[in-house]
């Protein structure tokens, strides 16, 4: 006999709440963002880190673009003492909440909802709004600050292919989106 109370209860998704964790100026200069994750599973074990930076790569070159400096976010799980990440080489503070009665979770807590714009942030970083015959300079990497016209878009791959003019002749070069700038174009 099935009880009335189980099929007709509506079903609460519980979203997931993340705790949210300062990082050491050593781990902001850290450009490998699979160590940082890494040094947070090393510490609390199987869980899920969101650090706000995008890699990619160009050429033999591979760089990292952060889109929010200084922190990161890891899923919170019961259990887990979140404080043993405090002041070791990669964190520096996890946030907490101030001490009250009856608060029987210290962390500071985000909802993942609050992270939706920093993952389309993160998306937007590599996204190509590019058009060919467009003239860009590359902003990273070992081809920084040189001009260049770009020659095809595959926005596929968020990348795109430029003619960078060398004195013996001229090099196509593929760059991630986020390689590159717009030129402005002066109307003299």
């Amino acid at each position: 006999m099935s009880s009335s109370k189980d099929s007709s209860a509506p079903k609460i998704v519980q979203r997931p709440k993340w705790v949210v964790v300062q990082l050491t100026s050593f781990a902001e200069r850290e450009r490998n963002v699979e160590a940082i994750k890494r040094a947070a599973k090393r510490i609390l074990g199987d869980v899920e880190v969101l650090v706000p930076a995008v890699q990619e790569k160009a050429r033999e070159e591979e760089l990292t673009t952060f889109y929010m400096d200084g922190y990161i976010f890891i899923k919170y799980q019961e259990k887990i003492n979140y404080m043993k990440l405090s002041d070791t080489p990669y964190f520096k503070t996890v946030l907490i909440n101030p001490p009250r009665s009856g608060n029987s979770n210290p962390y500071q807590l985000i909802d993942d909802k609050i992270l939706n714009p920093v993952r389309s942030g993160m998306k937007e970083i590599t996204k190509s709004s590019f058009k060919v015959a467009q003239r860009v300079q590359v902003i990273k990497g070992t081809y920084k600050n040189m001009d260049g016209v770009v020659v095809a878009v595959f926005p596929e791959k968020d990348q795109v292919q430029i003619r960078v003019p060398l004195r013996s002749k001229p090099l196509l070069v593929n760059f991630p989106a986020s390689f590159l700038e717009k030129m402005k174009e002066y109307d003299e």
